[in-house]
């Protein structure tokens, strides 16, 4: 892994503990991790489309889709998708 890349996953390991101190909201968490995703230089396709189908997850119960809240809450799909990038972003590190 490049180093640039490595310094794209680490901003986003704040960017996720900003969202989890209450700094940023889910919108802002949403457009910065977006950012940083499509900056990366390497990314294998299967943690490409996981990160993405999360990422999709959270910008639905941004847009308040009301489907969505009939199977969960937003804030369980919130928690579960963000507990998932977490992870996803560690296992890149």
């Amino acid at each position: 892994m490049s180093e640039f890349d490595k310094r794209q996953l680490k901003k986003m390991q704040q960017v996720i503990k900003d969202f989890k101190g209450n700094v940023i909201t889910l919108s802002s968490f949403i457009s910065n991790m977006e950012f940083l995703f499509h900056a990366l230089e390497n990314v294998d396709d299967n943690w490409d489309e996981s990160f993405l189908e999360e990422i999709a997850g959270l910008e639905s119960v941004n847009s308040g889709l009301p489907e969505t809240v009939s199977a969960h809450t937003g804030e369980e799909i919130v928690s579960e998708a963000i507990s998932n990038i977490d992870k996803l972003v560690n296992e890149r590190l």
